[in-house]
């Protein structure tokens, strides 16, 4: 960089921040004026910005046409033209030359169906025409009609086909030497292959055949004949299900004795059918609850990104019926599905706990009080839990 040019209009442009201020790399054509400058065939005499802020150049093209392009494409060089260089003027004409085994006749009216390209008529030497694109002939991707990949020209040519004996009927059918294996069987059609494999590969013919395990069934102790893998997988079998069912009656019983009720590993008390106390149904508790903090969530860690979505009041200690303001904090929704957690309940019970502890509830404890007929005419499911919340309304 010479001397002095860190203070040119372009450097500065360089090193300025955008609305989020992050800096950006480089200049890009919406900071910087490029009316007058020419790139390949087009010359810039306007600019403007989209309505999907996307910056547009308004070019001028030496053939006279004004168009207008994407301002990048054109300042990084992907757009030349107005579209002139592809004009039948400007078209290369490929009659009489030859390409590989190819001699192009005349262009073709037919034009390919996705990119509307035109197709060139070339005729090869063993007489068949074919229609092909000028690129295909000029990088060589086409040099035939297709008659050098044809029998003995191609270079995977074996021999063609061969008689051979099928190996379950006997009789004689024709297939490809390259199809051939040492070591393969020979059918003259799936039906015959099909029987084969029910003779020599299928039950016990099968050399990785293994006999059926008698096992009794995981309930009623009835004796099942199961497969090894099957038997080795599930550590309670049970009689089979009978048509349209999902578990078989044995399997649905052993079920309902062994995991419902408290012998479920994800039984909590049956939190998830206990009815909240009413008072938590009461939108101006709610919002008194809220406003303790200023609606903003309550979660230390929380990182601020889910504030614009529903608010939560989150019982500290996971009991429904506990509304006192102590237990009650607010979290936003991504907050609250944590706080959930078996994993992570008495980190965060302690925490919330810290909180709310420091919080004024005057204003919310007084709402509480004059819920007290409600209250009492509540049916709680732990007696001992209302015992406590009365206590806590006397004081």
């Amino acid at each position: 960089m010479r001397k002095g040019s860190h203070h040119t209009e372009e450097a500065k442009v360089k090193i300025s921040k955008n609305p989020k201020g992050k800096f950006q790399k480089g200049n890009t054509i919406n900071s910087i004026n490029y009316i007058g400058k020419k790139f390949g065939k087009l010359t810039i005499i306007d600019q403007y910005k989209r309505s999907d802020s996307k910056i547009m150049a308004l070019c001028l093209c030496d053939c006279g046409r004004q168009k207008s392009f994407l301002a990048n494409r054109v300042k990084n060089g992907y757009t030349k033209s107005c579209g002139c260089l592809g004009h039948p003027g400007a078209r290369v004409d490929l009659t009489g030359q030859r390409f590989g085994r190819l001699t192009v006749i005349a262009m073709s009216e037919k034009k390919t169906e996705k990119y509307n390209k035109i197709l060139w008529e070339c005729e090869c030497d063993c007489g068949g025409v074919k229609l092909v694109e000028a690129g295909d002939l000029r990088h060589g991707g086409v040099l035939s009609c297709g008659c050098s990949m044809k029998g003995e020209n191609n270079h995977n040519w074996t021999g063609g086909k061969k008689t051979f004996a099928c190996d379950e009927c006997g009789e004689d059918f024709p297939k490809y030497c390259s199809m051939v294996k040492d070591y393969d069987y020979h059918f003259c059609g799936n039906e015959c292959r099909h029987k084969w494999r029910a003779k020599f590969i299928m039950g016990e013919n099968n050399p990785r055949y293994k006999p059926k395990v008698k096992k009794p069934c995981g309930f009623c102790g009835k004796g099942l004949e199961l497969h090894p893998s099957k038997a080795k997988s599930y550590e309670n079998n049970f009689c089979p299900r009978e048509e349209g069912e999902n578990l078989s009656k044995c399997h649905i019983a052993w079920m309902s004795e062994n995991y419902a009720g408290k012998g479920n590993p994800r039984y909590n008390g049956w939190s998830s059918v206990r009815p909240y106390a009413p008072i938590f149904g009461d939108q101006k508790y709610r919002n008194i609850l809220w406003a303790r903090h200023g609606d903003v969530c309550m979660n230390p860690n929380c990182l601020g990104e889910h504030l614009d979505k529903p608010k939560f009041l989150h019982h500290i200690d996971h009991e429904k019926e506990n509304t006192l303001p102590e237990n009650q904090i607010g979290l936003c929704s991504s907050c609250n599905g944590i706080a959930e957690n078996k994993e992570t309940w008495d980190y965060y019970i302690k925490l919330y706990q810290g909180i709310t502890a420091e919080l004024n509830n005057q204003e919310a404890m007084e709402y509480f009080n004059n819920y007290y007929t409600d209250f009492m005419d509540f049916e709680f499911s732990n007696p001992e839990q209302q015992l406590s919340l009365l206590e806590a309304v006397n004081q």
